[in-house]
Parts: structure tokens; C-alpha cells; sequence
């Protein structure tokens, strides 16, 4: 089991084309309209591109980018001929976005080596040659199993649990979504935060595409949380939460969880859900 969930570019190259590893670009779009992808066309060499929101999504969910069954899981790595042996390492084009929900996922469904490429393509452009040509793969139709790890999922019920608790929640969405200054991008979907609960823009954590040195990350992190107790990482829609997760993971211990539904769950006017603001 690798040590580590961050893996540069440099150590890539060292081991890219290896047998048994599994390069995989999980870009989706932004949440930021003006951000573009970056070389859309081109990829990192060897490299698998999967579809995030289709493969490895929940269709029978009515939230967006839900996690997807146990079976759901399998069928997606035996589509993309992924083995429980491979090497993962996961990249997107924005450089650490998208990148780490797919990490938590291969997580939560008990893969024993997967990593994600700190600044991803953006970085590795900068040091090394993209390609047009993407890796071969051999679809399978049976193959991987998948051994769930609840630890590292929470849902609404436990959620409303460690708020009322006051335990550690830790909102990555901005500042202005999380006050209630400024409105959901979705339709249906109140203004505010889980009650108790504290808020890290994901963007604070960025040094351009890169996650933050260690030291910077110990600092923003202490701000809101004990690193080495439990947390639950919450956002929109339980996409950028899993940044906050994977650089908690590089300098903490937790356990850490990621709540699936989010904000997009938990504000959703049909549900009732106590509301906090601070706007």
C-alpha cells in the first residue's frame, strides 16, 4: 500500500509506461466558467481518459456526482481495463481539481495504490512533451472487486450527527457561498452552511496548480481543525471537498471523511435541513 496520495511529476516520468501502472485523466469542466481546460486535445503520455460523471457516477441518483454502488465501481474498471493490482495515478487538466474525487472513490472502494499527480497536466507541460495519442486498453467484463471502506464516506444522517456534536466539518466551498452573501449556483438549493461547521476555500490551498507546500497546508489547516481527529469535508457537491481531503491526508492522520451529498443534499429546500449563515 502506498504511503503517500501525492505523487510529482518528476517521479512519473521515472516509472511512466511501467507494467501495471494506470495513468488516468479524470479532467471534468470547472466550477469557475473562466477556467479553461488547458490543452484539451492533448495528454499526458500512456495516459487513460475516463469519464468522471458518467463511469464513475451514480445515473440513478437525483445529486450530482454521487458515488456509485459497489457494482457501479466494478463495471467502470473493468470498462477501462483497470485491475485491484494496478498502480493508479490520476491527473486532470487544471492541475488538482477533479483529480482527487476520483482518488477518493478508488479510496472508498478499497484500491491499495492510488495517487494523485500534484499540478497535474498543467505541470508536467512544464517540464515534459504531451501527446495526441492516448493508451490502449483491454475492456474486461468481470475482474475487479471492490471492498468498500466506510471510513472514509459520511452521509446526511451522520453529518447531522457531529453538528449537533459540534465535531469537525470543514466546508470547501467560498467564502460568500458559505456566509450566504451570495447564492447556489443550483436551483432548489438554499444559501449557507451546515451549522458548526467551519469553512476552507479549496482555492486557498493552491499555489497556481499545485497543492501548497506542507508547511503552508499545517498552517491553513490548524486555523479550523485538529488534523488528527476526525473530519468531515463537505462542498457543493462532493467534487472539491476531496481536495480539502487529500491535502489533510498528506500532513494528518483523521480519519477524514468526504459527505458524498454535500451542500447540494443538505440545502436542498425539500430536505429541512437546520441552516446556519453568517452573512
Amino acid at each position: 500500500m502506498l504511503s503517500h496520495p501525492i505523487i510529482n511529476t518528476a517521479e512519473l516520468n521515472q516509472i511512466i509506461g511501467s507494467q501495471n501502472l494506470k495513468l488516468i485523466d479524470a479532467t471534468i469542466a470547472h466550477v469557475d466558467p473562466s477556467k479553461t481546460i488547458q490543452d484539451p486535445d492533448l495528454h499526458i503520455p500512456n495516459t487513460i481518459r475516463v469519464n468522471l460523471r458518467e463511469a464513475f457516477s451514480n445515473p440513478s441518483s437525483s445529486l450530482p456526482n454521487t458515488a456509485p454502488t459497489v457494482e457501479q465501481f466494478e463495471t467502470a474498471c473493468n470498462q477501462y481495463g483497470i485491475s485491484n493490482s494496478d498502480h493508479i495515478i490520476i491527473y486532470d487538466k487544471h492541475g488538482v481539481y477533479s483529480s482527487p474525487r476520483l482518488w477518493w472513490l478508488f479510496k472508498q472502494m478499497g484500491h491499495k495504490s492510488v495517487q494523485v499527480l500534484n499540478g497535474g497536466q498543467p505541470q508536467w507541460k512544464k517540464q515534459f512533451e504531451l501527446t495526441k495519442e492516448l493508451a490502449s486498453y483491454t475492456p474486461k467484463t468481470t475482474g475487479y472487486k471492490a471492498q468498500i471502506n466506510p471510513q472514509v464516506l459520511a452521509d446526511r444522517d451522520l453529518v447531522l450527527k457531529y453538528s449537533q456534536e459540534n465535531k469537525q466539518i470543514l466546508d470547501a466551498r467560498s467564502a460568500k457561498r458559505f456566509s450566504g452573501i451570495e447564492p447556489e449556483p443550483r436551483e432548489g438549493i438554499k444559501s449557507g452552511h451546515i451549522p458548526n461547521s467551519k469553512n476552507l476555500p479549496f482555492g486557498e490551498l493552491m499555489n497556481g496548480y499545485m497543492l501548497k507546500q506542507k508547511e503552508h497546508l499545517i498552517d491553513l489547516f490548524t486555523q479550523h481543525i485538529d488534523l488528527d481527529q476526525e473530519t468531515v469535508f463537505s462542498c457543493g457537491s462532493g467534487v472539491t471537498a476531496c481536495i480539502l481531503l487529500l491535502a489533510a491526508s498528506t500532513i494528518g492522520t483523521g480519519p477524514f471523511r468526504v459527505y458524498d451529498g454535500s451542500w447540494s443534499e443538505w440545502g436542498h429546500t425539500k430536505l429541512h435541513m437546520p441552516v446556519a449563515t453568517s452573512g
